[in-house]
C-alpha cells in the first residue's frame, strides 16, 4: 500500500491533509491517485475526481448519488481502495470523513507514518545539508564497540527466538503423533 516511487500523489501527502483534517482534500488525494508510467490511469482516475467532485452536483443528493454510482462503474479490479471510499460516499455523499475512517486503520497509520518518515527524512537532510557528518553537542553517539555489542545482543535474541519455535513446533509435532496413536487403539 505505502505507494513509493512513481505514484502521481505520495502517501506522505495524503498523511500531510490528515493531520490537517482537510478529509475532502483526503479523499481527493486517494482518488487521484495513479501510477505515473500508465497515461491512460491519470485519464481515468481524474474522471472519478471529476465526477465526485462535480461543483454543480454538490447540494443535489440525487445528482451527486448518480455521479458516485457513475464514478463506481469506472473503478479497476484493482481499486480496492478506492472502492471502499465510494461505497461510503455512496451512503453520504459529503461524508469524507467517514469515507476515511470507512479504509482500514492499518492503511489509515499508513498515510501517517508516511507524513512522519517525510518530515524526518527533511530534517536530516537539512541537518547533513549544514552540518555534515559533524557531531554536535546534543547529538545520540554510538561508538564502534557498542553498536557491535547491541547488534549481537540481537543475533542472540534471535537464535533463542527461533529455538523456543522449532521447541514449539516439536511439542506440536510429539502432540500429534501422540493423538494418532490414540485414535489407532
Amino acid at each position: 500500500m505505502q505507494r513509493f516511487g512513481s505514484y502521481s500523489i505520495r502517501t506522505h501527502q495524503v498523511g500531510k491533509e490528515i493531520l490537517n483534517h482537510n478529509w475532502k482534500e483526503v479523499i481527493r488525494l486517494i482518488l487521484i491517485q495513479h501510477a505515473d508510467y500508465l497515461p491512460h490511469e491519470k485519464a481515468r482516475k481524474q474522471r472519478i475526481v471529476d465526477l465526485v467532485f462535480d461543483e454543480k452536483a454538490d447540494g443535489h443528493p440525487h445528482e451527486m448519488q448518480d455521479n458516485i454510482e457513475e464514478a463506481m462503474e469506472i473503478l479497476d479490479r484493482r481499486d480496492r481502495l478506492e472502492r471502499t471510499v465510494l461505497q461510503s460516499l455512496r451512503g453520504s455523499p459529503n461524508g469524507y470523513y467517514n469515507a476515511f475512517v470507512s479504509i482500514s486503520k492499518h492503511t489509515r497509520y499508513i498515510y501517517i507514518h508516511a507524513y512522519q518518515s517525510y518530515i524526518w527524512n527533511q530534517a536530516v537532510s537539512a541537518r547533513l545539508r549544514k552540518f555534515g557528518n559533524q557531531v554536535l553537542i546534543g547529538d545520540l553517539v554510538i561508538n564502534k564497540e557498542a553498536a557491535e555489542l547491541l547488534e549481537a545482543g540481537d543475533e542472540v535474541r534471535e537464535d533463542i527466538e527461533e529455538a523456543e519455535e522449532k521447541k514449539e513446533e516439536a511439542k506440536d509435532g510429539e502432540e500429534n503423533i501422540k493423538h494418532k496413536e490414540n485414535q489407532a487403539f
